[in-house]
């Protein structure tokens, strides 16, 4: 049997990287869906950046609890919409909204 390996190099930022890096300063919107990985960009993240969005809508995989800690803890308020239990966690959205 033929097996190939394929590695492909894949930039990795942090969101405070990301931000200048094109010029957001403030009122941003962030989509976010990461599978999984939600949890170490957002906490990983200051405050100060945090709070350059005006609105985020985040898809959560293993279930809201620490994400909204984080954000609540930035200033934001938070809804919450789940969607589906799995194995892993409840996976669903969180929209958060300055509360600052």
């Amino acid at each position: 049997m033929n097996s190939q390996k394929c590695l492909e190099r894949i930039r990795v930022y942090s969101l405070e990287t990301l931000l200048k890096e094109i010029g957001v300063r403030g009122g941003a919107v962030l989509k976010m869906d990461c599978d999984g990985y939600e949890y170490h960009v957002l906490g990983s993240a200051s405050k100060d950046v945090l709070r350059t969005f005006d609105q985020m809508l985040i898809e959560y995989h293993k279930g809201y609890r620490p994400i909204a800690k984080i954000l609540e803890r930035a200033g934001f308020k938070i809804s919450v919409k789940p969607i589906k239990q799995t194995m892993y966690g409840s996976i669903g959205y969180i929209l958060a909204t300055p509360h600052f």
